[in-house]
């Protein structure tokens, strides 16, 4: 599993399962994504943020089953919207949805949108992509952060620092 970053290390389970926000009936995970799932970590130990919701309310989960989301939302830890489901429920139930093909649509249009207008330099586009793809993170927000390491790194080659004493730097010698 990928690790979590230190904002996202919590003492215990009651303390990470109450870093959610409520949108509708959801319960969004505000801390750190793994593929659009939440994560976070207890005394070096990564979890998985719907499944730990599911056990502290339902218990254990039944061999060779995984957590699946009534609500289609991944980063959703509500117990009330988890069930657990056998391997065909699970693909059955991310085919049938809807939303998460629209999501992949408009993400792979907005992609192209900031590839072709943009002008972004091929490299930092290519590097964008792959860190998206090994963080689950959305590229737009991996090139904004991109984008303003290279303006600060041009700012600073830009302004050089002067020397303000006035003699060209021979003072002191």
């Amino acid at each position: 599993m990928k690790k979590c970053s230190k904002q996202y290390r919590f003492s215990s389970l009651e303390e990470a399962l109450a870093f959610f926000e409520v949108e509708g009936e959801c319960h969004l995970w505000k801390g750190s994504l793994s593929h659009g799932y939440g994560m976070f970590m207890i005394k070096g130990v990564p979890y998985r943020a719907h499944r730990a919701a599911y056990v502290a309310k339902h218990g254990s989960i039944p061999p060779k089953l995984f957590i699946c989301h009534k609500c289609h939302t991944k980063n959703c830890i509500n117990p009330d919207h988890l069930y657990a489901g056998n391997a065909a429920e699970n693909a059955r139930d991310r085919s049938e949805n809807k939303w998460e093909k629209e999501r992949k649509d408009v993400g792979s249009k907005i992609s192209n949108i900031l590839r072709t207008t943009v002008d972004l330099p091929r490299e930092l586009y290519v590097q964008a992509k792959m860190m998206s793809l090994l963080t689950g993170k959305p590229m737009s927000h991996l090139i904004r952060i991109s984008l303003s390491e290279k303006i600060k790194q041009l700012k600073e080659n830009a302004n050089p620092v002067r020397d303000l004493s006035g003699d060209g730097g021979t003072t002191g010698k």
